[in-house]
């Protein structure tokens, strides 16, 4: 479906229950007249937008089922024409799909339409260029429909409109006519093509019926709602050896690294890896097939490293003493061993063994995570606490100089 809603804020409410009705599957919208940072949303749909040069003046959108596999495309460089593209499959191709508007105070040029339709081999796209034609059922024929009738014969692509006006504009010495139309090159046919007088632009909406049809999914790409974590653990008891026995450095390499492996491999490196990535993708598209891929975020795998080995030493700057035996006690320039600067995104926070003094445990050497500063004025709350075997320490202000 098209629409040019002169405004698409004014019957944001109505379109929910407009499109369920209707059962709109994509609707393609021109004029929008939405502001840059103004939020536009209707539920259960995805919204692709455009907003015009001069906003709230012009823009397009397209408003697509979220349950609709699809992909958005970027628009190629137009010098008149305010798009917004996306793409679905069907069995034998890959149709774009695109809303398209072009204010009335600027031209309709051929430099454009071919820079937005022939490098699409497939494309349906919902437009309101204002161009007249009688071949797609105008009363009349006008410069900007001669420019797009001809622009059709070159390049081999149909234009659709309605039977009955589109447009009824609110000046009685202007009579309605179609300028909501469709322009077509694919396997996928128009089936018909007819107005719903409904909504409250003076343009009504066109809806064509398109016999498209999707590709049959290899899988379900739904992912399920809950993970049965016991049958993961005993996958991998059972998969996964427990004691690899390896006797030589070939037989590592050629038995129990996975050819998956790119890092830490002479020849190798990540850069390698992402060509594979890239290249499996493009195999997968290209057979239209589906590639799945397992994205992990490791940022907070290394909040808790700690290192065997010391990376340098320090002294506390302060002396604290409490009569709590659960709070560490410091005395100034004590020793501190520090085995790890920073714990995943909080470089303030390191990883230290210091000397501390309790009044119920006497001179000791434990582990505790410290706070590091240097300003011998300014304390700085650490963040969390680790438990240490004995008891569990509560915190206090300390900071610590190298």
């Amino acid at each position: 479906m098209t629409w040019n809603a002169n405004g698409v804020q004014r019957d944001k409410y109505l379109l929910p229950t407009f499109l369920q009705q209707h059962d709109i599957d994509i609707l393609l919208i021109t004029e929008t007249h939405l502001k840059l940072n103004q939020r536009f949303h209707i539920s259960k749909y995805i919204t692709y937008r455009t907003d015009g040069p001069n906003a709230p003046h012009g823009g397009v959108a397209i408003l697509i089922k979220s349950e609709i596999v699809h992909s958005y495309v970027h628009s190629p460089n137009l010098q008149y024409l305010q798009a917004v593209l996306i793409s679905i499959n069907s069995v034998n191709e890959r149709i774009i799909i695109g809303s398209v508007y072009p204010p009335p105070s600027v031209p309709l040029t051929e430099q454009d339409l071919t820079a937005l339709l022939v490098q699409y081999p497939s494309f349906i796209i919902g437009v309101d260029f204002n161009a007249k034609h009688i071949n797609w059922n105008c009363r009349l024929n006008t410069q900007r429909g001669k420019t797009l009738h001809k622009h059709a014969n070159d390049h081999d692509y149909n234009i659709y409109g309605p039977l009955t006006p589109t447009h009824y504009p609110p000046s009685v010495n202007c009579q309605p006519d179609v300028l909501d139309i469709f322009l077509h090159k694919s396997d996928a046919p128009i089936k018909y093509i007819t107005i719903i007088n409904e909504l409250n632009s003076d343009h009504n909406p066109v809806l064509a019926i398109v016999d498209l049809k999707p590709p049959e999914l290899p899988y379900n790409v739904r992912p399920p709602t809950t993970v049965n974590w016991r049958k993961y653990r005993n996958i991998l008891e059972n998969s996964v050896p427990g004691n690899v026995e390896i006797n030589t450095e070939e037989e590592l390499e050629t038995r129990h690294i996975p050819d998956e492996q790119f890092a830490f491999m002479s020849g190798r490196s990540t850069t390698t890896q992402l060509l594979r990535l890239t290249e499996t993708i493009t195999t997968a598209f290209n057979n239209k097939q589906y590639a799945a891929m397992m994205l992990l975020d490791v940022n907070k795998a290394y909040d808790t490293v700690w290192h065997t080995e010391p990376v340098s030493s320090g002294k506390t700057l302060i002396r604290y003493i409490s009569d709590d035996p659960r709070v560490l006690t410091f005395d100034k320039n004590v020793d501190c061993t520090i085995y790890s600067k920073s714990a995943g995104s909080k470089p303030d926070l390191w990883g230290a063994e210091v000397t501390f003094y309790s009044f119920n445990f006497g001179t000791d050497f434990n582990i505790a995570m410290l706070t590091k500063t240097f300003s011998c004025l300014h304390h700085v709350k650490p963040l969390t606490t680790l438990v240490l075997p004995s008891f569990q320490p509560k915190w206090h202000d300390v900071e610590i100089y190298l």
